[in-house]
């Protein structure tokens, strides 16, 4: 940068920046003399470093876990070594780059001031006007249970040499407690509203319990979790017993929030099984699962923890145990096996039943999958869903209990030659080449009866099964096209035995009916073939599973639901692609009102209903707009309140 501009015989006019796409300022002299100079003194521009960082705290019982994203902006050089003081009681565990693979080393080496230093170098120097990030895990270990973080604990890493544009700290709690916060009545807790999106990107967990500047001074602040509310058993009369021991609500425990059982059904006498476990780790060492029945210990293929090979070891004959990560809280533990099933046929069951582990498990589905040319039979045991490999149907069933139910499946190609089939023998049988009248009149009575058999055996069927029905209905309907025309024939050069008049001949009187068979050959067309293609061209679209926690009166408790992270961030691109966010909403409405029957025309008519609406605004002053339909209706005046 330039230190000092000294103009000779000339004088600066103008100053201002460089075009694009250079970096810079330019100065403009207007010159007296053709011997005027400019003296400049050039200095090098210090290297200057900007952070923008966010703590994310989650506070258990024993222990704390950080994890510290902190985003580099160094303009003016290249800067190679970053260094940040520890704080009080915290130890680093980790320490990483976004991209991966630029930390050279770390170290915490103690400072001239008694502090714990952390320091940090790169393999690749950061600049000039360059950015990078650094992802540093921290942990901390309590004396005592149940132990409070101050503020100065709620930041784990303090960079002072850096210039801060604003270091943030999120707490939230250990799944199924809740925080207890006490002091800072005065201070003013942060919302995702108030974020930036570089901070948002910053960010793993959304929303956050308790959201804060670790730079707003709060000495009174104290950060703790609320005892946990343990019941004890009653006896028959409801009462508590005095001596009954109450279970140990701090014993380490594990909680499977989901557990996802795939199953991939070939057309031999082999299936593929995957069960994969979304837990919920607070202490546990191992997960235990215990076998099947029908599976043994050799048929396990392999298990994984969060994408990696596992070791695991067998217990007995029935039971699997996996070692679980100390430092995770939040893994996704899998194990595949196979099994030996009848060859798929024409029809048939499925049944799988996965590995139960030795912790609650809140949530189950079961994902089956199909070669081409076979579909589930079952049109309530759930839903389809994407499929993999292509041209495979795939089938998602939520249930409850340990054992999924039992699926039917069908072989789609077959019962639809069973369609054809059922639709020749109708035809054959329903369009015999005679022209007697008492003939005719039986071809037709069976041809009608055979439609509104076929036709509610097709309307009653699950669609799987309905492909027989919907070819004998369609068969019929071609039989009365096609006897119609040869009745009415008939009939019309048959001598008649009374004088009769053209507007009640046989002949006029049937061509209505012929288009009427036409429109329900189309109709039946359309509802036997129009359907599955539909299935077949319908995209699938994702369904997400929403956990929400109830209490014993299974009413939701906790204040927060549990949602997948792809459901998540598209509910924020969701809201984030809006226009402007509604400033209004209504959440609960109630309408009372009496009904009355006129007397004279008999009809039923409304008398003074009474509406209530349950609305959350977003800010204050809202000015609440309700639509009132005015055709046959009056609003009275004073009636809002």
């Amino acid at each position: 940068s330039a230190d000092r501009v000294e103009p000779l015989e000339c004088v600066q006019t103008a100053a201002g920046p460089l075009s694009a796409p250079r970096e810079g300022r330019s100065a403009q002299f207007q010159c007296f003399d053709p011997g005027a100079t400019v003296e400049v003194v050039l200095a090098r521009r210090p290297t200057t470093t900007r952070l923008l960082s966010i703590a994310e705290i989650e506070l258990g019982s024993n222990s704390a876990s950080a994890r510290i994203a902190a985003e580099l902006h160094v303009a003016g050089g290249a800067r190679s070594a970053f260094s940040a003081d520890l704080a009080q009681h915290w130890t680093v565990d980790s320490v990483d780059s976004s991209p991966a693979g630029n930390v050279a080393d770390w170290a915490v080496a103690p400072s001239p001031d008694g502090r714990r230093r952390l320091i940090v170098s790169l393999a690749r120097a950061i600049g000039p006007n360059g950015s990078g990030r650094l992802e540093i895990v921290c942990s901390r270990r309590f004396e005592r249970e149940n132990e409070k973080l101050r503020q100065a604990d709620l930041a784990p890493l303090d960079f002072s040499e850096i210039d801060r544009a604003r270091q943030l700290t999120a707490v939230r709690p250990v799944f199924g407690r809740i925080l207890d916060i006490t002091g800072g009545e005065q201070l003013s807790c942060l919302c995702i509203d108030d974020l930036t999106e570089a901070e948002l990107a910053l960010c793993t967990w959304l929303p956050f319990d308790l959201l804060l500047d670790s730079g707003v001074r709060a000495e009174t602040l104290a950060v703790g979790l609320r005892p946990p509310r343990v019941e004890a058993p009653a006896t028959e009369r409801g009462d508590a017993p005095a001596d009954a021991a109450l279970p140990d609500a701090t014993a380490p425990a594990a909680w499977v929030w989901n557990q996802r059982l795939e199953s991939w059904y070939q057309d031999d006498s082999a299936a593929r099984h995957l069960a994969v476990y979304e837990i919920r780790n607070i202490g546990r060492g191992r997960l235990i699962l215990t076998l099947p029945p029908e599976v043994k210990v050799e048929h396990v293929r392999g298990a994984w923890i969060d994408g990696e090979p596992a070791a695991w070891q067998a217990i007995g004959g029935d039971r699997v145990s996996l070692n679980l990560p100390a430092d995770k809280t939040n893994l996704r533990a899998a194990i595949e096996w196979t099994t030996a099933e009848p060859r798929l046929g024409v029809y048939g069951k499925l049944r799988a039943a996965p590995p139960e582990p030795d912790s609650p498990v809140l949530a189950r589905q079961w994902i089956v999958r199909l070669p081409p040319g076979r579909e589930i039979a079952d049109p309530l045991g759930g839903e389809p869903t994407a499929a993999v490999p292509q041209g495979w149907t795939a089938w998602r069933i939520d249930f409850s209990e340990p054992l999924p139910p039992e699926l039917r499946y069908i072989c789609r190609d077959s019962f639809r030659l069973f369609g054809v089939v059922a639709f020749l023998l109708v035809v054959a049988a329903g369009c015999r080449r005679r022209v007697a009248d008492a003939e005719n009149g039986r071809a037709t009575r069976f041809a009608l009866a055979a439609l509104a058999l076929f036709s509610a055996a097709a309307a009653l069927l699950p669609d799987a099964f309905a492909a027989p029905a919907w070819g004998g209905a369609i068969g019929a309907a071609f039989c009365l096209a096609w006897r119609l025309p040869k009745h009415s024939q008939a009939r019309a050069i048959e001598p008649p035995r009374r004088p009769r008049s053209a507007s009640d001949s046989t002949l006029t009187m049937a061509s209505p009916f012929e288009p009427l068979v036409l429109l329900i050959i189309l109709a039946l067309c359309g509802a036997a073939f129009g359907g599955a293609a539909d299935r077949e061209n319908a995209r699938d679209e994702p369904v997400y599973r929403v956990i929400v926690p109830i209490n014993a009166d299974r009413e939701p408790t906790g204040g927060r639901v549990f949602l997948p992270d792809e459901f998540y961030r598209q509910l924020h691109r969701l809201a984030a692609s809006a226009d402007k966010p509604p400033a209004w909403m209504i959440v609960g409405a109630e309408y009372h009102g009496t009904l009355s029957r006129d007397p004279s025309g008999g009809r039923i008519a409304a008398g003074n209903i009474r509406a209530k609406y349950d609305l959350h605004v977003f800010e204050p002053g809202v000015r609440v707009r309700l639509p009132l339909v005015s055709e046959g209706s009056a609003f009275i005046a004073g009636s809002v309140r």
